[in-house]
């Protein structure tokens, strides 16, 4: 009987240790999604950039505006 006690405690100990480290992400996927928004944040930020310089140069039509403005904002959205 004390034998089944110990081999039952070892089995519930080691439910209990991946039980606890499925509830932890691992650090290489959080890095990869920090790096994931990061890229999204950097399209986003590029696309309002490029519509900032070519509304200053006067090169852009306002349907051409519309539509970069609405693609930085699906990027940010993207990180949400």
């Amino acid at each position: 009987m004390r034998s089944y006690k110990g081999v039952h405690a070892k089995e519930q100990a080691k439910l209990d240790s991946e039980q606890e480290q499925s509830r932890k992400p691992p650090q290489v996927l959080t890095s990869l999604a920090v790096q994931d928004a990061a890229m999204r944040l950097q399209g986003a930020l590029t696309e309002v950039n490029t519509v900032s310089i070519r509304m200053g140069h006067g090169t852009l039509s306002q349907s051409e505006i519309d539509h970069s403005l609405a693609q930085a904002m699906l990027h940010l959205l993207d990180l949400t």
